[in-house]
């Protein structure tokens, strides 16, 4: 095996977070669409509850830490626990590591594999980094939410002053 020489190190971590959206801003895309469809028939059902705006917020969101996921990955877990030949970004918050990623081959002496470590025990690492973009979309929607009701209270508020000085 060919094992590669050298890991990702962290002065390659603000790379690697932008090598996530070459291949996965489809995948958040073709979400977020999903997520509009499923907003407009429950509309249409009757159900007002969902917002536009919060499902595009967390798919912001989800994108974001799905960046910082696969940086803390590429970082960490490429190069030490498995290797893969075509190594753009191996890590998608939708996806977990394939069989066929890993055997895939580019001629006889070069080709990826797993480094003491079987696929469903880095899947269970990789169900970790997902599980954490995840939570932190979802945390990160709610703060945010929470920070809009508050500024609108705000405003409302805002219209009288918070200290009345009177001369007499």
């Amino acid at each position: 095996m060919n094992w590669p020489p050298n890991p990702k190190s962290w002065i390659e971590f603000p790379t690697e977070c932008l090598w996530y959206l070459l291949p996965n801003a489809v995948f958040h895309i073709a979400a977020l669409v999903i997520s509009f469809i499923a907003i407009f028939a429950l509309r249409r059902l009757g159900w007002y509850r969902p917002r536009l705006l919060t499902a595009m917020i967390f798919q912001g969101y989800l994108l974001i830490a799905g960046m910082i996921a696969s940086g803390i990955w590429s970082c960490t877990i490429w190069g030490r626990l498995y290797w893969s030949v075509d190594y753009t970004s191996d890590f998608s918050v939708f996806f977990p590591i394939s069989r066929k990623l890993i055997d895939y081959s580019w001629g006889a002496n070069y080709s990826g594999g797993l480094n003491q470590i079987t696929l469903t025990g880095l899947n269970m690492v990789w169900l970790a980094f997902a599980i954490g973009a995840w939570l932190l979309a979802f945390a990160a929607t709610r703060w945010t939410g929470r920070f809009r009701q508050n500024r609108i209270g705000e405003q409302d508020v805002g219209e009288q002053p918070a200290i009345s000085i009177s001369i007499s």
